[in-house]
């Protein structure tokens, strides 16, 4: 087949996140697969499988490969729109790459069809800008520890009231849910992996999000100018972390700038630092109309203005977890604190954002 090494090149820039370094040939290598009418482009590692489906006319035979990176190494050194001709030799296992004069040839594992994975029932679909300012809310807070690979993404649970995305890594919590969607019951957990490529992609341009359901769990296709990509969601059981939000009943409540908060936290991070104090905690506490924090020495000490709803509260110790978020926020937050053992729960932006009480 002729191609473009450009449209090649960036189907593989896609798939090449997921492949890691493994054991398992499989984890580590493309798979291509050439047929009448399309070309697919795919990768997989334990818990993830990205597949990229583009219409192809100029595709002579049928057959699957498994190729090392060294083919998406090659193709980076070729000037932007080079045409480039691929052919595949069955007897040897050798994928020839010819451009102009020059002719690069690739060892290639056989393998058998690789699973489409678009084959099911629609749950439902998604504007793509919907489904950004869901991963954006939550992706900060996806565990990176894949001892447990279920917490190592965004919990998604799609129903007739619309759409909600969660994620934790047992320090902090993120929760955001859009309504007006409606959609087929279904719960689905999407990877770390998956979710920055998918943000990458819709941060760009519009494209057509649809989420499928199949015989053995569910997938994302994400389409656009006839190109289909298409990332399997993790199997397994999230958390049920309603029942967290739902026990906390804050004592005190406040209303802050983003900001302001961000800014005085900062300061007391420098007089951490200074005093060479492991953790780099922070302290909270709810004056009648101001927000106190103190450096985790007791040596810092600084106030901030807010506009207090409810009862006053003593000191509670946080880890600077919270920074990432206030980073984010252009607005106010809104701080409810109960007591030091529980968690403090903010809101801002539409987002509902949990933080765990850190040991002095």
């Amino acid at each position: 087949m002729k191609i473009n090494s450009d449209e090649l090149l960036r189907a593989m820039e896609i798939v090449n996140p997921i492949l890691q370094d493994s054991t398992i040939n499989e984890h580590t290598q493309f798979i291509i697969q050439a047929q009448e009418g399309s070309l697919e482009i795919g990768g997989q590692s334990i818990d993830s499988s990205i597949n990229i489906v583009m219409p192809f006319t100029q595709i002579l035979g049928d057959y699957s490969i498994r190729i090392n990176k060294m083919l998406f190494e090659t193709l980076k050194l070729f000037p932007k729109g080079t045409e480039v001709d691929i052919s595949f030799n069955e007897d040897l296992l050798k994928l020839v790459v010819s451009v102009e004069t020059k002719t690069f040839t690739f060892g290639v594992f056989q393998k058998e069809r690789f699973e489409l994975l678009n084959e099911g029932e629609e749950i439902c679909k998604i504007d793509s800008q919907v489904l950004f300012e869901l991963i954006d809310a939550v992706d900060f807070a996806v565990m990176s520890d894949n001892m447990k690979p279920e917490l190592c993404g965004a919990f998604f649970q799609f129903g007739e009231n619309g759409i909600t995305a969660t994620a934790t890594n047992s320090h902090v919590m993120a929760k955001k849910t859009v309504s007006g969607i409606v959609c087929e019951r279904y719960e689905a957990i999407i990877s770390a992996e998956h979710l920055k490529v998918i943000k990458n992609m819709l941060v760009k341009e519009k494209k057509q999000v649809t989420i499928i359901k199949t015989d053995n769990g569910a997938t994302i296709n994400v389409s656009s100018d006839n190109v289909t990509t298409k990332f399997r969601v993790i199997k397994g059981k999230y958390p049920d972390v309603a029942p967290i939000f739902n026990s906390l009943q804050p004592k005190g409540t406040m209303t802050i700038k983003a900001k302001d908060l961000l800014q005085a936290i900062k300061r007391m991070q420098i007089l951490n630092n200074n005093a060479k104090i492991v953790g780099n905690k922070v302290k909270f506490g709810i004056g009648v109309d101001e927000l106190i924090i103190e450096s985790q020495n007791g040596e810092g000490r600084e106030s901030v203005e807010g506009l207090i709803t409810e009862n006053p509260v003593d000191f509670v110790t946080f880890s600077t977890s919270i920074i990432p978020i206030l980073m984010k926020l252009k607005e106010s937050i809104l701080l409810k604190v109960d007591s030091g053992t529980k968690a403090i729960l903010c809101e801002a932006e539409g987002v509902t954002y949990l933080f765990m009480p850190a040991r002095v």
